[in-house]
């Protein structure tokens, strides 16, 4: 897709602490998606803004484009170059490229304008529901019954209980090896041995997840060395 010239993200440490949502995910933990507050009270969503908003990012970006540019910002406000500074990688990347790539690979027309409501009904009718959901649930519903009272301001707590979909950072880092490994026809507990003088499956790996997933080159290694120690990969 071409890139489409947007507005700059606002500066995160206007709407929180950067390094308290860094800590929260140092902690495996999700940070909450304060961004989606804003986004929701909004009349319309383009395609464009949608395809970002519905997988987890923020619209905002300094360009819309595929793949993601590393310098995406997620609806918490944490960007994947503050992460990769601290040698983090946000522990829904995997699962938000995931879903920008079909949203995107089902859209025809970026320049569609719905309702929020509609894009979230649209990408359930493709089996796609964005991890922020429970909570816009029930902002929607605060929006509505509030009924142009200025009054009754939504809350930013999600919801509790747990999305069982929500995985540690170091189960996001070893689900994204394993997965690249058996989408390239590797087996995990087999892999071949690289030709002499040649780089084997695990440069091959690393090359794609470090530019793909904005996984850091020392943290693709600690989890690679992880996985092998757990005998998750094996050399065949």
């Amino acid at each position: 897709m071409d890139a489409v010239k947007s507005k700059t993200i606002s500066n995160p440490s206007r709407l929180g602490a950067k390094e308290k949502i860094i800590s929260r995910i140092q902690e495996g933990k999700i940070p909450d998606p304060i961004l989606i507050d804003h986004y929701l009270k909004q009349d319309s969503w383009t395609a464009k803004e949608a395809m970002l908003l519905l997988a987890g990012y923020s619209s905002n970006q300094t360009e819309f484009c595929w793949p993601v540019p590393n310098y995406i910002t997620y609806l918490d406000c944490c960007s994947a170059h503050d992460l990769s500074k601290s040698e983090l990688t946000h522990p829904l990347a995997g699962e938000c490229l995931g879903i920008f790539n079909s949203l995107c690979s089902y859209c025809r027309n970026l320049d569609e304008v719905k309702t929020p409501q509609q894009w979230r009904d649209w990408a359930k009718s493709k089996g796609i529901t964005p991890y922020w959901s429970k909570y816009a649930d029930s902002l929607f519903s605060k929006i509505h019954s509030a009924a142009g009272s200025s009054s009754d301001e939504p809350s930013t707590d999600i919801p509790a209980g747990k999305d069982e979909r929500v995985l540690s950072v170091t189960k996001q880092q070893d689900k994204l090896i394993l997965n690249w490994l058996k989408e390239n026809n590797y087996d995990p507990l087999k892999l071949p041995k690289p030709p002499r003088g040649k780089a084997g499956v695990k440069k091959a790996c690393s090359d794609k997840l470090c530019t793909t997933y904005q996984l850091t080159r020392s943290a693709f290694l600690r989890t690679w060395d992880r996985l092998r120690s757990d005998k998750k990969i094996i050399d065949a």
